[in-house]
């Protein structure tokens, strides 16, 4: 039991979720914070990584959530654990099912392993190169240079403001 108030980074066991710059991060993140927010979780670690990490299983009412993640499409089930057959079961459903991640074109869809090590967006072999667009950096349809760009910004990184007249058509400039 951690004492009130304090707080526990942890990474969870047996799966590999996007990288804060990759495609689908952002729902990933979000999807994880609606399923656990306010919720009291119990957390079986099963390693440290340095002193103040800990990798770890979240389970809610019986279920864990790292699995969860994985069949939700949330995260890809890690390879480091490929032993593990109900995890590449959840992973092979969810990508039969086309959900999260797997509903993301090939040259997004980067495992975050291979992200980590610099084989971003455009770089896999016979992939079509795909511009890289960063969350954060542009906040406006006049900052926009193409549709594409303007639903990655409404998709990925939520800016909503991307179709400020409710009409479903993002920056009617680019998109019409």
């Amino acid at each position: 039991m951690l004492p009130e108030n304090s707080q526990l980074k942890v990474l969870l066991a047996g799966i590999d979720a996007p990288e804060k710059n990759q495609a689908h991060y952002q729902i990933a993140k979000q999807a994880l914070s609606d399923k656990v927010f306010t919720e009291e979780v119990r957390v079986e670690i099963v390693a440290w990584e340095k002193s103040n990490l800990a990798i770890a299983n979240i389970v809610l009412n019986g279920e864990y959530v790292n699995s969860w993640m994985v069949a939700e499409g949330h995260a890809w089930a890690s390879p480091q654990d490929s032993d593990d057959s109900e995890l590449a079961g959840m992973q092979a459903s969810a990508k039969a099912g086309m959900r999260g991640i797997w509903a993301l074109s090939d040259t997004e869809r980067v495992p975050p392993w291979e992200w980590r090590q610099g084989k971003r967006i455009g770089s896999r072999q016979g992939a079509v190169p795909a511009r890289a667009y960063t969350c954060g950096s542009k906040n406006s349809c006049r900052e926009m240079t193409s549709c594409d760009e303007a639903k990655f910004y409404l998709q990925q990184c939520f800016l909503l403001r991307l179709d400020d007249n409710n009409d479903g058509v993002l920056c009617e400039s680019l998109c019409n």
